[in-house]
């Protein structure tokens, strides 16, 4: 949300001065799964599920990233 929204939000409110301290956030700031494979280089995190599973996107995940 904040490396893909927060710009977003705060070119549509005009508001320079947020513009600037997004952009100084943004690049500290990690989706989890993403800091610990890419800014961690962990690979292995010995879980295990046995079971099979079903994944249902949600139609939210579907959209292309200019409609959100």
């Amino acid at each position: 949300m904040v490396t893909d929204q927060y710009p977003r939000l705060a070119e549509l409110a005009g508001d320079q001065a947020l513009a600037h301290e997004v952009e100084a956030v943004r690049g500290r700031v990690h989706e989890f799964a993403s800091f610990l494979t890419g800014v961690l280089g962990a690979e292995d995190m010995g879980a295990y599920f046995p079971y099979r599973v079903t994944y249902h996107p949600t139609c939210y995940s579907l959209r292309p990233k200019k409609n959100r």
